[in-house]
């Protein structure tokens, strides 16, 4: 049997209808370690009268929303010494086996209703699938999601999500769909009722269109840079490494959200470390210009003109000054695969695209809680810690509305926390084409790192004057796609790769 995710790790109190239902004990497994369990009694109790025959073991702990408790020395020592109406407990047993608590029931379960959602926006790999969880005023939602697969009748034992504590309406986004196939799918929700299905949907995935194959190193989602180009952008902002004086290394970040920030400092010809913030034209190729090393940090701008000549594009005579002539190695490792958007490029996708949606871009934070828990002999310590990067989400073509509600889509002066997205839930946007540009700062061409985290600077490969080159900047109260600056400050590069 599939193991359960971590938000179901709870005692499965009674497989309920979607309506009704009347019972009259209901009967929990405790497993080893922590285990979910409600209490469904109208009256309140003390721990040995609920645990009856059952006997703790040295070091258990029991835990409510507000109180907890632990078994030691043959007591319970703590501020819960009781049960009591319409709360959660969570048990955490010592022992190595399951064991069974029955609890006997006064009276009958009142109303819990769960409805699964008519699955919406069927594409060859993805849907959107929620549901409605309605139950009566004072009691808990402990879990809620959707089960889906390719057999009827899909539960929790199998592929499911997890998406809240909370009754009302939510949607989730299944990816990682096998295309031209039949998949059922039923809300479910947990309360202090017990477990809870909605009935049972089907939707059947589109044909694949004949694009199977997403460039090494790219993100799967579309998006115009013209009336008649469309591009993938790359999974990550550019890094760079120079090991010694022969060997050197382009890469796209891990992640979307990296970046290397304060690091960028140590730029040196002796420096083998990772930055990612770059002169204009450093691409590390010099075809009879001064295109010099990303190491470089001279203030003289004829260092960076391209092809020793300051009116001319990165993207000019073959694109050999672009960065994006570099092979790199979790993109493809191939030459001129890879290149820059130009300053209407930028200005295209993010104000002139038309969409399905009507959206293209929204200020975001892409946040991940990290908790640690510390078990004591008398109390539980549990600290989490956010941590937050700043940024900009760019939707692609098709992106649809249904797919992940955004505040303020289109609006230049939203603030970054307008959207804030968990990490878990990026993964699924991100599997959607989903691209986001963290706010990685800029070096002033004399190793000092500004505004890491705060404000987004990506060159394009276009010029201005002898002096200034055009980048794509945003903050929290705003986003340019014409601005220019000095040639030799460092700035965030995104590739792209032109779709055919």
């Amino acid at each position: 049997m599939k193991k359960l995710s971590k938000p179901l790790m709870f005692a499965l109190l009674m497989v309920m209808a979607s309506h009704y239902v009347l019972a009259q004990q209901v009967t929990i497994t405790l497993n080893p370690g922590w285990t979910w369990m409600s209490y469904p009694r109208a009256d309140t109790l003390e721990i040995t009268t609920v645990l009856g025959v059952l006997p703790p073991m040295e070091g258990d702990y029991i835990k409510s929303q507000y109180n907890f408790a632990t078994y030691y020395e043959g007591e319970w020592i703590g501020n819960t010494q009781h049960f009591c109406p319409g709360l959660g407990y969570m048990y955490y047993s010592n022992r190595t086996e399951p064991a069974t608590l029955t609890f006997q029931m006064q009276q009958p379960v009142l109303q819990m209703v769960v409805s699964t959602s008519e699955p919406a926006d069927v594409t060859a790999t993805s849907v959107v699938a929620g549901g409605i969880v309605t139950i009566d005023e004072g009691n808990h939602v402990y879990a809620r999601g959707v089960c889906w697969g390719m057999e009827q009748m899909p539960n929790v034992d199998g592929d499911h999500t997890s998406n809240g504590i909370d009754a009302g309406t939510f949607t989730t986004m299944l990816i990682g769909l096998t295309s031209s196939t039949t998949y059922y799918v039923r809300a479910y929700a947990v309360t202090d009722y017990g477990l809870a299905y909605g009935e049972e949907q089907s939707f059947t995935t589109l044909e694949h269109n004949g694009n199977d194959t997403v460039p090494e190193g790219a993100i799967d989602g579309l998006f115009s840079v013209s009336t008649t180009q469309q591009v993938y952008f790359s999974q990550g902002n550019l890094q760079y490494q120079h090991q010694d004086s022969v060997t050197e290394i382009w890469r796209f970040a891990e992640n979307q959200y990296d970046y290397i920030g304060n690091a960028n400092s140590n730029i040196s010809q002796f420096y083998s470390g990772w930055i990612d913030l770059f002169g204009w034209g450093t691409s590390g190729y010099d075809h009879g210009a001064n295109c010099y090393q990303p190491w470089s940090k001279s203030g003289n701008y004829d260092d960076y003109y391209a092809y020793g000549v300051w009116n001319k594009n990165l993207n000019d005579e073959n694109g050999t000054a672009d960065w994006g002539c570099n092979a790199i190695s979790n993109g493809g490792n191939q030459e001129n695969q890879w290149r820059t958007l130009s300053q209407s490029e930028w200005d295209y996708v993010l104000f002139g695209r038309n969409t399905t949606s009507g959206i293209r871009f929204a200020k975001a934070t892409i946040r991940e809680q990290i908790i640690d828990t510390v078990f004591l002999v008398d109390t539980i310590l549990v600290d989490t810690v956010f941590n937050d990067v700043h940024g900009i989400v760019l939707l692609p073509d098709n992106w649809s509305e249904s797919a992940y509600l955004l505040n303020d889509a289109n609006v230049s002066g939203a603030p970054y926390e307008t959207n804030v997205i968990m990490v878990n839930t990026w993964q699924y946007l991100e599997a959607v084409g989903v691209v986001f540009l963290p706010a990685a700062g800029d070096r002033n061409g004399f190793a000092n790192i500004l505004y890491s985290n705060s404000m987004g600077y990506y060159w394009s490969t276009t010029y201005d004057d002898s002096r200034f080159a055009y980048y794509l900047s945003f903050s929290d109260h705003f986003v340019y796609s014409n601005d220019s600056f000095y040639r030799f400050f460092g700035r965030s590069v995104r590739l792209v790769r032109n779709a055919e």
